[in-house]
């Protein structure tokens, strides 16, 4: 995908991505996520969620929150099995995978894996970032 962003917020944005699918945006020229001021972008998927980026797989500051979770599959209507997702979410960055600053909050539930060339995961200031990924 040839975008600066696969999903960018900022000032006081909102943006709530809900599918039962899959969620996936690969090869961005710059941040998968970048979220900036008060801004907050929320992606649930039923099946996976795929972020990668040349730069910073997601990057959020300010006072922003990224929230990233897989449906549970009594939420969604469609599917006819009761097993969770097999495919985890995934993050990835060409320099960092995850880059929280400021009081920025992230939040990712569900199996995941977030990598970066440099470094995985920076936080700096008091920014937040729970997840039960292998960083």
């Amino acid at each position: 995908m040839n975008c600066g962003h696969c999903i960018r917020a900022e000032g006081h944005a909102a943006i709530h991505l809900i599918t039962e699918g899959t969620v996936a945006c690969e090869d961005a020229l710059e941040e998968g996520i970048h979220t900036r001021g008060n801004a907050e972008i929320e992606v649930q998927a039923g099946e996976r969620i795929v972020f990668s980026a040349a730069e910073d797989g997601m990057d959020a500051s300010g006072n922003s929150g990224v929230h990233l979770s897989l449906i549970a599959d009594d939420q969604v209507d469609d599917q006819t099995d009761n097993q969770a997702p097999d495919t985890p979410i995934s993050v990835t960055g060409g320099v960092v995978g995850i880059n929280a600053q400021g009081h920025a909050t992230v939040d990712i539930a569900g199996e995941c894996t977030v990598a970066g060339t440099t470094e995985n995961l920076t936080q700096s200031g008091n920014a937040s970032v729970t997840t039960t990924c292998d960083l």
